[in-house]
């Protein structure tokens, strides 16, 4: 936790210098044992530039990244980081430990400073929330294993048999047990009923004792039918488990299949979406023209029955003005924004954009009006042209000046662990030789 399985001269941090993250003739390798991952790599990113890096998958764009932090092994070349260096992982790592633990992450506590951390992060009504506040452990030790591979039974600490969603029964629980346990099963009425059954199975073999003179006969003739009747009781037992292992695998595999038939009829059930088009409340051509946004009154809440996330929420944003949202976790941040698109309906009160009430006009026509950047990107299966206009609605022209407009004017091409190119677009498909040309191509992008 404390970089003490890392090389601390994998990475520099000279301050004296003009740009943010260097490196100069690297070559890395993930060990010492293996061939080296990225090669040949000179890189100069300016402080306060924003640079893409882009490739095929396994070209080296996350170890690029893992080099920077130090987490490669530098066979060669020189890696320099001016100051200190934030990682944002795609995934969040939590340790599983105390709340207090993770944000410490190693370091000594200074109460002073940790009380600024979590005021600056509003933690604060978080963690009140807690009932051990920021010592409440993340993760359980507990677990439960929902499965039909009854093989597995043995090894847990306790079983639940459902035969129905409401309803448990403790007998076949019981059976269960028994079963997975590789013993007879128990309670004095099977004992018994088995018992009687072994011994009518002896009698049908001819193993029945009768009186005889000889007291060694008769010995022998009892230990033979005594041996028959423990044999008899085996087979029974043995008839017993399977038949009960059998019903345990037919009751599970039909819960397994019946979910099927459960979830065509939750979807059946599902309410469906206002209309999609109204063609008699159309917004006018070129709708939204300005952009001015008015929340009159607006209340909402994700389903009938449960409270209102946003409590009469009324505010004016100007067309062309740049509005920040911030609060706390709950706080009604992204149901504001889904509220734009109607994934949920009002409750109450009204939005106007450009002088058009959003809820009477159709969900596509007011949803193909408006651009919404998610937390966490989707990408769909295809071009990267049809990810960027997937209803082939703009021109070349304009998909490369919205690429601009993001910022991606300069692109880093990796291959095989190499920086093949680092250019602006525009240099970059100057050249029909060059490897970001022939990927924009295959994407039917020039």
């Amino acid at each position: 936790m404390k970089n003490g399985d890392l090389d601390v001269n994998n990475v520099q941090h000279d301050d004296d210098t003009d740009s943010s993250l260097v490196i100069q003739n690297g070559v890395f390798s993930w060990d010492d044992n293996l061939q080296p991952a990225l090669r040949d790599i000179n890189l100069d990113i300016p402080r306060g530039k924003l640079v893409a890096v882009v490739g095929q998958v396994g070209s080296g764009k996350s170890s690029l990244i893992s080099a920077f932090l130090g987490e490669m092994d530098k066979l060669q070349g020189k890696v320099n980081v001016k100051g200190s260096i934030a990682y944002v992982p795609q995934q969040a790592w939590i340790q599983n430990a105390t709340v207090r633990d993770n944000i410490l992450f190693g370091k000594t506590m200074d109460q002073c400073k940790y009380d600024k951390v979590v005021e600056a992060c509003a933690l604060g009504p978080d963690l009140e929330i807690l009932s051990g506040g920021d010592m409440t452990e993340i993760g359980e030790k507990t677990r439960i294993l929902v499965t039909h591979g009854v093989h597995w039974l043995p090894m847990v600490d306790t079983i639940v048999v459902l035969v129905d969603v409401q309803q448990i029964r403790s007998k076949i629980l019981e059976r269960v047990e028994s079963v997975t346990s590789d013993t007879a099963a128990s309670g004095d009425d099977v004992e018994s009923k088995l018992r009687q059954r072994s011994i009518s199975v002896v009698e049908k073999s001819g193993g029945e004792c009768k009186p005889d003179k000889d007291g060694g006969k008769e010995g022998k003739k009892k230990d033979r039918a005594e041996e028959k009747l423990i044999e008899a009781e085996k087979r029974e037992s043995g008839k017993i488990t399977g038949a009960l292992n059998m019903l345990v695998r037919m009751t599970s595999d039909l819960e397994t299949n019946v979910v099927s038939v459960e979830r065509v009829k939750e979807y059946t059930e599902v309410p469906t979406e206002a209309e999609w088009s109204l063609p008699f409340r159309k917004p006018p051509h070129g709708w939204p023209d300005r952009g001015q946004v008015n929340f009159y009154d607006y209340k909402t809440r994700y389903r009938p029955g449960l409270d209102l996330v946003l409590h009469g929420i009324s505010c004016e944003i100007k067309g062309g003005e740049k509005v920040g949202i911030v609060g706390r976790t709950g706080a009604g941040k992204s149901s504001l924004t889904v509220a734009l698109f109607r994934l949920i309906e009002s409750a109450g009160g009204g939005i106007v954009i450009d002088g058009q009430r959003i809820s009477e006009m159709g969900l596509h026509d007011l949803r193909l009006q408006l651009t919404i950047l998610p937390q966490d990107p989707v990408l769909f299966s295809g071009s990267l042209r049809m990810n960027l206009d997937p209803f082939d609605s703009y021109s070349d022209e304009q998909i490369w000046r919205a690429i601009e407009h993001a910022h991606l004017k300069k692109v880093l091409v990796l291959d095989q662990g190499l920086v093949k190119e680092y250019d602006s677009p525009e240099n970059l498909l100057k050249d029909n030789g060059s490897a970001f040309y022939s990927m924009a191509k295959d994407a039917n992008l020039v």
